[in-house]
């Protein structure tokens, strides 16, 4: 029985042939039709070897991917679970047949048999996480020529045993479907016996808490995965003994070592990789998240929403409910580029199925009025109550802003901060933000400016646009803006009055953000709050001086307003007085006294003054 099968364009032989002879020089039974094409590629022979064989290779390409053969081949192997696609061109992973997109994929575009290509690297070790170590031993060039040609004999005696009629390409695939049905059902059968029979009843109880933990509302700020609880690990442990070859437990486990850190990384691939070839919603869900959010993985957003889309299809809900916040995020633009109906349509079945992020999908919605619902902001605020009473962080920030705005309740600032409390404690960058902001107003809370600059800086490390613009330090150009944080941004910068909003409205207006620059404008609005003592504002007035905004750089004006900052505790002012000082810019250069204000700075968690600290050598 050959190990592997490759299916392939005929035109693209010379490449097959040499994915042929490495596999086969790793030790490997390789088996890519050659012995068949010198005459007419005769379906039975084909399909009888496709089934023998223990995993198929797929290479797809430009070309592949419109050959019905291919796609045939591609499908049998599919359904009986033994489908490995690589890409062998420049070829975008969307272009695989639908199916094929939630799997994991190696990349050989540029391969020129090298062993140590990137994308034939990982080729080998999906490879060998599938079928384990190979059989043979490690052959020479010469020797995998052998090899591969006393293979093509085997393949033909093989072929020489099956009916004379050949078989048709739609009974190959009805068998196959057969035979995975067949397996399907032993599987189950062996597994609710085994259930029954031999799992103690504690360790039931083990396994249903995994399969809950995976559904929490309780997420992890980084991963968007549930986040990890007491006895999580053991738990779905347990679910891994009992079902080791589940797509679900597979998925579950990849969670949990996708969230113990990067020192089970590549595990949390193979598990996730594992699942999804078992189509496990869960498990494309996992590597979805890695995707999205760069863990494990590169960031890649259009394959992670490929990978959510599967993941709904499979019918777990979570991703369904991911669906629906990645299109109110970027309504009808790429990688979903999906209609405002069809977001729409995510949200309700999220929200209908009681999944969290559907609940807040489905809350934003009536909160907005989008896709031309009525606004109804006393149902969203029972929406985001059902996603708090599941244990959603980001619904106690969305709740919260609309107590603090009086939108759909009756305004209840000191709730409105309980809320962006619970957010914070949990390390919701959203929370920790709009925490800082009632510390920075007194918001239902005793006023420190600060602790609120503290915590802006908190949110800051995590990436949270707003607080980004709140403490000066402004967002990359290229970085990706979601339609419900410009949103925010705009709500934080439309009270004439508030400090917050002076600031906001002045980094946006003098970055030109979301509207028109103005430095004029912005300049104004700096000015407004700075003049009546609040130090976060005399930082950014003195920002906006000490880098010539309107054109001429003014360390005069720029000095005191840091110096002021500074003098009040405020941390953002020590590190710009102490950058002034270390570099002489509108002082006397003086490091040690620049040290010594990036130390104060430092000591309140500012993470450039401790980076510059320790460039200096000095603690």
């Amino acid at each position: 029985m050959p190990d592997i099968f490759i299916s392939y364009k005929k035109e693209e032989r010379d490449f097959a042939a040499s994915v042929a002879a490495r596999l086969t020089q790793a030790g490997y039974d390789v088996w890519w039709d050659d012995a068949l094409l010198a005459g007419e590629r005769f379906e039975d022979e084909i399909s009888t070897v496709l089934d023998a064989s223990r995993l198929v290779v797929i290479l797809w390409s430009h070309k592949s991917v419109d050959s019905e053969w291919v796609k045939a081949e591609a499908e049998a192997a599919r359904q009986q679970k033994k489908a490995l696609p690589v890409i062998i061109d420049d070829m975008p992973h969307v272009r695989m047949p639908l199916l094929f997109r939630g799997l994991h994929v190696a990349r050989l575009t540029g391969w020129k048999g090298e062993e140590n290509h990137s994308g034939f690297v990982e080729l080998m070790s999906s490879i060998g996480d599938r079928l384990g170590k190979a059989a043979g031993p490690k052959l020479s060039e010469p020797q995998a020529e052998m090899r591969l040609a006393a293979q093509a004999q085997a393949a033909r005696q093989i072929a020489e045993t099956i009916p004379a009629k050949p078989i048709t390409r739609s009974k190959l695939i009805l068998w196959a479907s057969a035979a995975a049905v067949l397996l399907i059902a032993a599987a189950l059968a062996a597994y609710f016996t085994r259930s029954t029979e031999t799992i103690s009843p504690a360790d039931r109880d083990a396994i249903a808490r995994c399969a809950a933990w995976s559904r929490s509302a309780r997420l992890d700020w980084a991963s968007g995965l549930p986040r990890l609880e007491l006895g999580t690990h053991f738990d779905c442990g347990v679910a891994a003994d009992a079902a080791p070859n589940d797509g679900d437990t597979l998925g579950r486990l990849a969670m949990v070592r996708t969230l113990e850190g990067s020192n089970y990384a590549a595990e949390a691939i193979a598990l996730a990789n594992r699942g999804v070839e078992k189509r496990s919603g869960i498990a494309n869900f996992v590597l979805g998240a890695m995707y999205e959010n760069g863990i494990n993985l590169g960031i890649d957003v259009a394959r992670a929403s490929t990978y959510y889309r599967v993941a709904a299809d499979l019918g777990f809900i979570r991703a369904t409910g991911k669906l629906c916040l990645l299109g109110l995020d970027a309504p009808g633009k790429p990688p979903l580029a999906a209609s405002e109906g069809e977001i729409a349509n995510w949200c309700r079945e999220a929200n209908e199925a009681g999944d969290a992020l559907g609940q807040i999908g489905a809350a934003y919605i009536v909160e907005t009025g989008f896709n031309g619902l009525s606004i109804d902001n006393g149902l969203a605020v029972t929406l985001y109550q059902r996603a708090i009473d599941q244990g959603s962080d980001e619904a106690a920030v969305r709740l919260g802003i609309l107590y603090s705005r009086g939108a759909g309740v009756a305004v209840d600032l000191s709730k409105a901060t309980a809320l962006f409390q619970l957010a914070a404690d949990n390390g919701l960058p959203a929370g920790i933000r709009s925490l800082a902001v009632s510390y920075e107003l007194g918001n239902g809370i005793t006023q420190d400016i600060n602790h609120a600059a503290q915590l802006y800086e908190q949110a800051s490390v995590r990436r949270d646009i707003p607080a980004l613009l709140f403490a000066g330090y402004g967002i990359a150009p290229g970085i990706p803006v979601s339609a419900r944080t410009v949103r925010d941004l705009e709500m934080l910068a439309s009270d004439p009055y508030l400090v917050t909003a002076h600031r906001m409205r002045g980094q946006l207006l003098a970055r030109g953000f979301t509207r028109g620059q103005d430095v004029w404008a912005a300049e104004r609005d700096f000015r407004a709050c700075a003049d009546v003592g609040n130090s976060m504002c005399e930082v950014s007035l003195g920002y906006f001086y000490f880098y010539g905004q309107t054109g001429t750089r003014d360390f005069e004006q720029a000095i005191p307003l840091f110096k002021s900052a500074a003098d009040k505790g405020n941390l953002f002012g020590q590190y710009w007085l102490g950058y002034a000082y270390e570099n002489g810019l509108g002082v006397d250069k003086d490091p040690a006294k620049g040290i010594s204000y990036y130390r104060l700075a430092a000591a309140q968690g500012h993470l450039t003054a401790a980076n510059h600290l320790q460039q200096l050598g000095v603690s």
